[in-house]
């Protein structure tokens, strides 16, 4: 992205579709979306339209059957959390002691948490 230092919030429409959602694939996939929602995003406000690659827009029963399914509440769990680290990151260009910060957690515990979710940071570095 070209403005890592634009602010980028999640809408809590947005945050409601990927609770629901079934993820394409594992958390670069999901970075990948995240990061096509930071670019599309208006305002620096992601709304559900922005999140492409997800099912959206599935009717009730699915969204019901996807959870049916064996959708633990750790992997939702986790996968937000990816979320949440990517999006600190990419605001702060990747510099993880600001997003440490952002997050309230010690940068060690952030370091534990980029490697278990195997983020690229230097892909969300600012280019200069």
């Amino acid at each position: 992205m070209e403005n890592h230092e634009k602010d980028i919030h999640l809408s809590p429409e947005a945050i409601q579709v990927l609770l629901v959602s079934p993820w394409p694939g594992n958390i670069r996939a999901l970075r990948n979306i995240m990061e096509s929602a930071a670019v599309m995003a208006e305002d620096g406000n992601i709304l559900p339209k922005n999140l492409t690659g997800l099912a959206i827009g599935a009717s009730e029963h699915d969204e019901e059957m996807a959870l049916d399914e064996g959708v633990k509440l750790a992997e939702k769990r986790e996968g937000v959390e990816g979320l949440i680290i990517i999006a600190a990151l990419t605001k702060t260009g990747g510099v993880q002691v600001r997003a440490a910060e952002i997050l309230g957690i010690k940068e060690r515990s952030l370091w534990h948490r980029i490697r278990k979710y195997e983020i690229d940071v230097k892909s969300l570095k600012m280019h200069g």
